[in-house]
């Protein structure tokens, strides 16, 4: 699908307050910690919830609220309604996951930009505003996020098949004209903020994939009770119920590395090891279960 998001589901995330849970109260969300952010992101992965909740009111909303301009911040409360999607445009073609992976430059033309290059991997980009990373220096971090129009001038969409359910394009860039204006936080910040929002991000990816995990050891339990061989459940084999005993203890050590991660946060502490380590053992969890 095009679009990619089912418009009642959508809806629904919206009239429960979801899409804008973690934006702060102040600038219209309802400023819930990590910790609730976990709980609810767990329940999405139960049931592999379709649609750019984490690319647009995480990832993107994120990034607006710290390093935003007032009248950039101004968008985090249609973002919350669902009536505004703001997706990253980041990875490159064979570019790697960090800084120096970004080489698409925004060339400075007086108080202007012009973007030139392509963006692999844009969730959910149409009709959407796109959160572009840009290169503006030759330092490794001298990157900074931009706000463009997925329908602007010279911005080219090209859908990509991939074996995910998520509608991901290919977005090239031809001669667009950017503003100051459209620049999101200070010259040269864009990379910090960008980290910071990726260390908060995985905290949820990782919960989301431990309720991945959890509703597939659920459901593998009831079929092994369910099903027979041999004149009885499946269950009954000691090698089949082993396989789902490690699977328990494993899920149940990536559930609390998570909330642990996001206790953290919630507290004002560092996140800096804990993030990335409950993103791994969640996510490695989720596959090997």
């Amino acid at each position: 699908d095009p679009k990619g998001i089912d418009e009642r589901l959508w809806q629904q995330l919206s009239d429960t307050g979801i899409l804008g849970a973690l934006i702060p109260e102040n600038l219209g969300g309802l400023g819930l910690s990590m910790i609730e952010g976990a709980i609810i992101y767990k329940e999405l992965g139960r049931v592999l919830a379709p649609g750019p909740y984490f690319v647009s009111s995480i990832m993107g909303a994120n990034a607006i609220a710290k390093a935003g301009s007032q009248q950039q911040q101004a968008l985090l409360a249609e973002i919350g309604s669902g009536s505004l999607i703001v997706t990253p445009a980041w990875l490159e073609p064979d570019n790697s996951f960090e800084a120096r992976g970004v080489q698409m430059r925004a060339e400075a033309r007086g108080d202007a930009f012009v973007l030139n290059g392509i963006k692999r991997h844009v969730q959910y980009a149409l009709d959407s505003k796109l959160l572009v990373l840009a290169r503006t220096g030759d330092v490794d971090e001298a990157v900074d996020l931009f706000l463009v129009d997925s329908n602007a001038p010279g911005v080219v969409l090209e859908q990509q098949q991939s074996m995910a359910y998520d509608t991901q394009y290919k977005v090239t860039f031809n001669n667009v004209e950017l503003t100051a204006v459209d620049r999101v936080g200070e010259a040269g910040s864009g990379w910090s903020t960008w980290h910071q929002c990726m260390l908060e991000g995985i905290i949820l990816l990782g919960a989301w994939a431990v309720g991945g995990a959890e509703k597939a050891l659920d459901m593998t339990v009831q079929y092994s009770k369910e099903r027979e061989q041999f004149d009885k459940p499946l269950a009954a084999f000691q090698a089949l119920a082993h396989y789902m005993a490690d699977c328990a203890k494993e899920v149940a050590g990536a559930d609390i590395m998570v909330i642990e991660a996001a206790w953290n946060h919630a507290q004002g502490r560092s996140i800096d090891r804990l993030a990335p380590l409950a993103k791994l053992d969640a996510c490695s969890t989720f596959r090997d279960t």
